[in-house]
Parts: structure tokens; C-alpha cells; sequence
């Protein structure tokens, strides 16, 4: 005592306030004993200097008028109740021990802006009325749900391609949306962010990801070559694909190749060739004249239009074609243009773009049983005919034909059929149908052929047919018509 009397005044009132910081921090420490220390939020509620009771107190009102809500993408809502999945208070001291857990002599620590956040588990709930419900939320409903797309390289014409982003959609990862709405449950959370809790199905590629980069670039390389196709020596005329031809050529570039590209786990670029075949044999089909109608000029000076059906004209070489495409787009090549490779061949030349049939062939007129040869132009032979008998329904079939072979001395029919015809000239023009002398027969012409014709070949007389055989050669164009 006599030492603290001799102190001077500022060092005595030093000692006191010391002594006092003392006594306030050390009855804070027991305070906080039995208290959560400031700044101490648990399950979403402020604890500072509350009681694990008063604390336990407050989540089992919580509990009672709990209710979780769910904000999700495309203004989607879905939430639940703590009655529907008969939320209780799971009474497992968890609190108490929290708050025994701390640390009471850092509270002055919460005057200066500490903080410390904790969920405990405090409830208990029916995991089966959980699951049931949880499989009826909005997120979960098809019509609801639009999946993510990756980014992917876009045809942008002029062989160059653009990337289109990423679409995020809303399809949603059950597995991590379950855990989350569980964690709020047992937290006591209210509001669920979906999007921030990363409960999204993501995009596996983005735009700016190196991969899609790189898928663009080797697209681009696949329709940087180019194929070109003349049509100068020929007729031709097409419908769908008209728009493709120019000064009668047709370039297969990039417009038409990025339809042959298939891409393979969102990072691969492959070229389809089974694409390539079914485009070619649609232009095949739009640029070949086998099979095909006709206008034609009849013997008789007037223009018909001659049925399709016959095997004359052109046919594109399809598997050719293909080859040839899918070698230019993996070389990425661009050719001087060529004809295209045919697997059949009609007369050269556009004919005034009447037809393909050119100067040099032969006109069967069924309806008045005419057969005439011509010859650059010119009309040089003709004679009278038997057809095909209609009324057995052994017509000849119509359409621009084509001589097929010439051949002496042939019987037609014989094993399996019920006739054996010998000739001496042979010359088919539709598979079994042909041109041939007939010497069972004592005329030609007239309306023979409707009641008693042929099986479908055209009869001629002995020397008519001798005539034709010398004039004609495999490959002339044949035309039937009424």
C-alpha cells in the first residue's frame, strides 16, 4: 500500500483502468461461458449472446413454420413445407456442444468484427415424403426443361464457318440439387439459389474453349476445296439443283460440302460419306435423262412429249462421284473443271435443248404401227410393224430406248417360255423388248397388234429388218410412243 501511495497520479489512474479492463474481460469471459459469443450466426440464426437454449428455442419455432423456396432459371419456382415432409427437432445437443465448443476468452474478438457461420444438424425429416416430392418439382417436368447445347461450329458461307454459343438451358443435375435442398433443410436455409448452387446440367463446350476453336478451323479446312463439273456436251436440265448451274457448270464447294460434315462428340469434325453418296444420287437423279420423258419432234413434224420409262440418256456415275467428292474435301484440292464420270452416255451436243437423242435414230409410232430410221437428219428408211398384243396386256413399253447389241441369228423365248421364235436380225432395246424380223407373219401394220401382237417385241418384215440391222448400231437411241 505504501508503495501505491508513493505513484504519481497518472500511473494510479494507468493501474485502475488496467485493473477495470481486467474485471470487464474476465466477466465477459464468463459471461460467454455459457453464451454464443458476437458474431455468431448458426442455421441462419443470430446467436450472439443468446443461450444454446434461447437458440434451440428459436429453430424449433423456425421449424414449425418452415418453408424452403427454390429460384431457379426460366423464372422457375418450386419449394416445400416442413409439414409436408414432417419436419421435427432432432434433440441431439448438437447446439449446446457448439456453443460449449467456443472459445469464451476471444470474445472481445466479436466487438471487432468476427465472424463465425455454422449449420448444425437440427431436424429430422421423412426421406421418403422427401423424395416423392422432390421428383414433382417444375424443374423436373419435360415441357419445362430445355437441355444445355454446346457451342458449335456454324456453315457461314464462302467456306468460312462462325461459332454459336453455348445455350445453358435449365436441365438440372438431381443428384446435386437433392444435396443442396437437404443442406437447407437441415441449416434451416429459406431460400435456395439453384444457379448459384451449381445445380446445373453446364454446356461441356463454350465458345472461347480452345477445342471449338479448333473443330471451326479444321470444318473450315474440309470445305476449302472444290469440284467442277461441265455440262457443255451435253443436254441437260435441271429442276432442284437449277440454281446450282452457271454457263452450264456445276461447282461442288463449300455451299454444298458442309452438308457432308458430321460432328463427333461435340470436338470432331467427319465427313459423312454416306451424305455425299445420298446428294449425288439426288442430283443424279435431277440431272440424269435415263428413264426420263421427252419432248421430241415426230416423224410427222409435230413436237410430243415421249413418256418416261426407257433406258436411253445419261447416268451420272454415282460411286465415282462420291469418291471424287470425298477425296477433294480430305485433300481440300481444287481441280480444273471436268466432265463428270458417267456410268452411261446419250448423244453428245444440247439437240436445240430438245432432248439428248441427237439426228441419228430410230421413231416407233405404236399407234399407227410405223417404224423410221434416221440418219443425221434425214429420214432413210421405213416400214410398217407389229407391236405388242394390248389386249393380253403385252404392250410395247414406251420411252426413249436404246439399242442395246445387234445380234444374228438368235431364237427368242425357248426353256421356261411358252414359244421359240428363230430370227435372223436381233436388235433389243428395253431388256427383252426389241427390233426383229418376223417371217410367221403375212402383213404388218394396221391394228394387228391389238389382238394379235407380239409379246412385246416390234416384228418386222424379213427385209425391213435386214435393212435396219445394216443402217443401225448398238447405241442408237430408240424412241416408242402413241
Amino acid at each position: 500500500m505504501e508503495k501505491l501511495k508513493n505513484l504519481s497520479r497518472p500511473k494510479k489512474v494507468a493501474i485502475a483502468i488496467v485493473i477495470v479492463l481486467l474485471i470487464i474481460y474476465f466477466a465477459g469471459a464468463y459471461y460467454y461461458s455459457s453464451h454464443f459469443l458476437r458474431g455468431t450466426t448458426v442455421n441462419g440464426i443470430d446467436c450472439s449472446n443468446k443461450t444454446a437454449g434461447q437458440i434451440e428455442s428459436q429453430i424449433k419455432k423456425n421449424i414449425a413454420s418452415y418453408e424452403l423456396k427454390l429460384a431457379e432459371r426460366k423464372d422457375l419456382e418450386d419449394g416445400l413445407k416442413g409439414t409436408d415432409i414432417d419436419l421435427t427437432y432432432l434433440n441431439n445437443g448438437a447446439v449446446e456442444k457448439y456453443q460449449k465448443s467456443q472459445n469464451e476468452f476471444t470474445w472481445p474478438a466479436g466487438y471487432f468484427g468476427t465472424k463465425s457461420k455454422k449449420n448444425i444438424e437440427t431436424v429430422s425429416y421423412n426421406e421418403k415424403k422427401l423424395d416423392k416430392l422432390f421428383k414433382k418439382f417444375n424443374c423436373f417436368k419435360k415441357k419445362n426443361i430445355e437441355k444445355p447445347v454446346c457451342a458449335y461450329p456454324k456453315y457461314a458461307g464462302d467456306n468460312k464457318y462462325e461459332i454459336i454459343p453455348e445455350v445453358d438451358g435449365n436441365q438440372i443435375d438431381s443428384k446435386k440439387l437433392k444435396e443442396a435442398v437437404v443442406t437447407c433443410i437441415s441449416g434451416g436455409d429459406e431460400k435456395l439459389d439453384v444457379d448459384k448452387a451449381g445445380c446445373y446440367v453446364e454446356p461441356e463446350y463454350r465458345k472461347d474453349d480452345k477445342e471449338i476453336i479448333q473443330l471451326k478451323e479444321d470444318m473450315e479446312a474440309l470445305v476449302k476445296g472444290s469440284l467442277t463439273w461441265d455440262f457443255s456436251n451435253r443436254y441437260i436440265n435441271l429442276t432442284k439443283y437449277k440454281k446450282l448451274i452457271k454457263d452450264n457448270k456445276v461447282t461442288v464447294n463449300g455451299d454444298v460440302t458442309h452438308k457432308f460434315i458430321k460432328i463427333k462428340n461435340h470436338t470432331k469434325a467427319v465427313i459423312t460419306k454416306s451424305k455425299i453418296e445420298d446428294w449425288v444420287i439426288a442430283f443424279a437423279n435431277d440431272s440424269n435423262t435415263i428413264y426420263k420423258g421427252r419432248r421430241f419432234v415426230s416423224h410427222g413434224g409435230s413436237k410430243i412429249n415421249v413418256p418416261s420409262g426407257g433406258p436411253y440418256g445419261w447416268r451420272l456415275n454415282v460411286e465415282k462421284e462420291t469418291k471424287a467428292i470425298n477425296k477433294m474435301m480430305k485433300n481440300g484440292t481444287t481441280a480444273d473443271s471436268r466432265q463428270p464420270y458417267y456410268k452411261q452416255k446419250a448423244v453428245e451436243g444440247t439437240n436445240g435443248e430438245l432432248n439428248d437423242i441427237g439426228n441419228s435414230y430410230v421413231e416407233v409410232n405404236l399407234s399407227s404401227q410405223s417404224v423410221y430410221v434416221y440418219k443425221n437428219g434425214n429420214c432413210v428408211f421405213s416400214t410398217s410393224c407389229v407391236s405388242g398384243n394390248t389386249s393380253l396386256g403385252r404392250g410395247t413399253h414406251t420411252g426413249a430406248c436404246v439399242i442395246q447389241y445387234k445380234q444374228r441369228n438368235k431364237v427368242l423365248g425357248g426353256p421356261g417360255y411358252d414359244y421359240a421364235s428363230p430370227v435372223r436380225y436381233w436388235m433389243p432395246f428395253n431388256g427383252g423388248e426389241g427390233l426383229h424380223d418376223a417371217d410367221w407373219r403375212n402383213s404388218f401394220g394396221g391394228s394387228i397388234y391389238k389382238t394379235s401382237g407380239s409379246h412385246g417385241c416390234v416384228n418386222l418384215p424379213i427385209s425391213a429388218a435386214a435393212t435396219i440391222y445394216s443402217i443401225i448400231d448398238a447405241g442408237w437411241p430408240v424412241i416408242v410412243h402413241y
